[in-house]
């Protein structure tokens, strides 16, 4: 297969700009989880087409604003997340859920707020927000598709899968100077794994190994691409660094596989018997453009939101979510437990790996430069990384007729 795009996608500051009017700004865009808007007044910070957005609970309905004051400018929220009213810190003037500011130290010497309708004129700017399960959107187009049109088939199974996660395991953030549809596309393919994981996915793999691998398509929901990695399932995490408890918890697992295999099905029951019906593996939801879910039988998930800050830099923030262990015992408890620190150690050894090979190629890129008309070449097992292509080419259609040919 022909690769669809030439260096130009991922070097140019014009198209970058293109792609955060065509894109970003129109599409629905993952802001945090709902477990982090559970009570009224707490609030999550996002960035969405580079605008700051707060997202904040005001005694349970969710709403969206710029993260700007309306009086002075200051920004509104300075941390990812927090508890308390929509409140700017410079001045104290405190916005109601219409994102009109009702709270306003000595009003009486602002003779402009005597005018009626005055106040109103001062809301913050709000953006649409809703929800699928526990995972929350926001979108700055004034029109467009609701939430559930835009996710269209992945709704439903996204909608199962998120509701169970309560607890953040393990939460990082780090700059990759690459462009964002290069670290995107990285996460499309297992191609690379021999190459670029030898302490991960690719720990004792060779080529012939890697061609027996697939990535089994688990919808059809253009344009997102939703997969299962059911053959990824057999290569074993690396195990935390061996200390006298990690080799008793060891121990202990080995004694106890039955209850283990046990709590496994149970919760795989729990959270949705469609979903994880088949044996290993797990659900891949690569939502466009830039959101990336994985959840596995068990219930833990990985979170990867992708922000491009230009178009040679993104930033991702990985986080990894765990289900309520209420229901389970002890000894269901302590292997949930170690699970989630395995997924976690195994989640941030992959991510080092893949920053390294992504800063790779676009350095390539630089090497080839803009102009070349030669855009490479996919494989067959490289299939997804063409349709997400295809689907920005389709995203961007706008900007491209507009181009000079």
């Amino acid at each position: 297969m022909q690769n669809l795009l030439n260096p130009e996608y991922y070097l140019s500051a014009e198209i970058w700009q293109a792609e955060r009017e065509q894109i970003f700004s129109k599409l629905w865009q993952y802001a945090g989880h709902a477990a982090q808007l559970a009570q009224p007044n707490d609030w999550i910070l996002a960035n969405i087409a580079g605008r700051e957005v707060v997202v904040q609970n005001f005694a349970g309905e969710l709403r969206a604003f710029s993260n700007v004051c309306s009086h002075r400018f200051s920004a509104i929220r300075s941390k990812p997340c927090g508890h308390g009213p929509l409140q700017c810190p410079y001045h104290h003037w405190t916005y109601n859920k219409e994102g009109v500011p009702r709270g306003i130290p000595l009003r009486n010497q602002f003779s402009e707020l005597a005018d009626p309708g005055a106040i109103e004129k001062l809301a913050l700017e709000r953006w649409a927000v809703d929800r699928c399960g526990g995972l929350v959107f926001v979108r700055l187009a004034r029109e467009g598709q609701s939430l559930r049109e835009f996710l269209g088939a992945t709704y439903p199974a996204m909608q199962a899968a998120s509701e169970s996660l309560i607890k953040v395991v393990r939460e990082f953030e780090y700059t990759i100077e690459a462009n964002w549809k290069v670290v995107i596309q990285n996460t499309l393919e297992l191609y690379h794994i021999v190459a670029v994981h030898p302490r991960s996915f690719g720990k004792g793999m060779n080529y012939k190994q890697l061609a027996s691998l697939r990535q089994v398509d688990e919808l059809v929901a253009p344009p997102h691409i939703v997969y299962r990695a059911e053959s990824i399932a057999a290569v074993a995490p690396t195990p935390p660094p061996v200390t006298l408890r990690t080799l008793l918890q060891r121990i202990l697992l080995s004694i106890i596989r039955p209850a283990r295999n046990m709590a496994n099905d149970g919760v795989r029951r729990k959270l949705n018997p469609g979903l994880f019906s088949r044996a290993g593996g797990a659900v891949h939801f690569g939502i466009f453009p830039c959101f990336n879910f994985a959840i596995s039988g068990l219930g833990l998930a990985t979170e990867l939101v992708y922000t491009p800050l230009s178009a040679e830099r993104t930033r991702v923030r990985v986080r990894n979510w765990a289900p309520g262990l209420q229901n389970l015992n002890l000894i269901e408890k302590a292997l949930m437990r170690w699970r989630q620190a395995t997924d976690a150690n195994f989640t941030r050894i992959i991510v080092d790996e893949d920053v390294l090979a992504n800063e790779a190629v676009q350095r390539g890129l630089h090497n080839k430069g803009a102009t070349l008309l030669s855009s490479g070449l996919l494989s067959e097992d490289e299939h997804k990384v063409h349709r997400f292509q295809t689907f920005y080419l389709e995203a961007m259609a706008a900007h491209e007729a507009a181009r000079p040919s």
